[in-house]
């Protein structure tokens, strides 16, 4: 059966609606930066190469820090010993958190100064930040003419957010590499990220593969740009649907399909009542529609995601709330006009 203009025309209306609706789902601030933190660097030319780095990642229970532990394999190439004043470079994010670092070389912990002394590195390295600001850990290496020593960091990161189209916070993690080209060498990285249960890794570069709790990449040397890698909570989520346009177009059917079958219910019922009875239903199917819209919109927000809908996907389903009820009467109009046309 054809559907009655009214109808064909509201239900455009609304699909227009649910297209138009702005790009991002929150209009407050959607996302925060991170904490980028990065390998060790010489603060001058050396001899010293990398043999190869083990770089770790677990990510807490609230996916907003992930403790880290780097370790490298380190040789000294020269024919005489090497005493490199070391530099750890991070770049500090929005969150006033300490990255709480600890450094040991062999077995043997290391005395270390934290700054944000800008001046004190090369030239170079201050683009890394572009206007956010530097954090180093500065410490002091001996190696022996030939001697491999291992050198392990150990801090913790704070990640960067953001909700503007998830249902839940994606974090994000940073990991400066490019600095680490000024050893003489680098060897292979491995990187492996632990992750909570119930958490996927929505993002990865370089790519890093699920094995059990974890993700990892084996790299044969520094890739071309810096690590990053984002993570989800999917607690809560329909059918692993993270996007809020999903829920939005769930709500704005419910809210469609209630409205429209109120409507044509109430319209059927008064089409024989006569002039009267017949207004007093287009009113009452408006008010019934209103009153399952709103019941509707409350049961989603009770069983979608807290950020199912985001904020203007919120704000658009209150708007149809309220629309709804002249769409039940417009419909129950319609249908009770229709059906006496077509009785005569």
């Amino acid at each position: 059966m054809r559907a009655p203009p009214a109808v064909t025309a509201l239900a455009l209306a609304t699909l227009a609606l649910t297209l138009a609706r702005p790009a991002s789902a929150n209009m407050a601030r959607p996302s925060a930066d991170g904490e980028q933190t990065g390998v060790l660097v010489p603060q001058r030319d050396s001899a010293i190469r990398v043999d190869a780095e083990t770089l770790t990642f677990d990510v807490s229970a609230d996916l907003g820090t992930a403790a880290v532990t780097a370790v490298y394999r380190m040789t000294n190439t020269g024919a005489a010993p090497s005493a490199p004043e070391v530099a750890f470079v991070f770049v500090q994010g929005d969150r006033d958190r300490a990255a709480d670092p600890s450094i040991r070389l062999d077995d043997r912990v290391v005395p270390f100064t934290l700054s944000g002394d800008e001046s004190r590195l090369a030239s170079g390295w201050s683009t890394l930040a572009s206007s956010r600001k530097l954090g180093f850990i500065f410490f002091h290496l001996d190696f022996a003419p030939g001697q491999t020593r291992t050198v392990t960091v150990a801090f913790t990161q704070a990640s960067s957010w953001d909700h503007s189209h998830t249902a839940n916070t994606v974090h994000g993690f940073d990991y400066l590499l490019s600095p680490a080209r000024s050893w003489a060498s680098f060897g292979p990285l491995d990187v492996s990220v632990r992750v909570p249960p119930d958490t996927r890794l929505t993002a990865g570069v370089p790519a890093l593969t699920r094995d059990g709790d974890r993700y990892r990449a084996s790299l044969p040397t520094l890739p071309s740009g810096e690590l990053h890698f984002e993570v989800m909570s999917e607690a809560g989520l329909w059918f692993g649907m993270a996007s809020t346009d999903g829920y939005l177009t769930i709500l704005v059917s419910a809210l469609w399909i209630s409205a429209v079958a109120i409507g044509v219910a109430m319209g059927r019922r008064w089409t024989q009542a006569g002039c009267r009875p017949a207004l007093v239903g287009i009113f009452g199917a408006g008010a019934l529609a209103l009153m399952a819209s709103v019941a509707i919109f409350t049961l989603a927000g009770a069983a979608f995601p807290p950020r199912g809908l985001g904020y203007s996907g919120a704000i658009l389903g209150v708007f149809l709330v309220v629309l709804s009820g002249p769409v039940g009467a417009g419909v129950s109009f319609v249908t009770s006009w229709s059906r006496a046309r077509r009785r005569g």
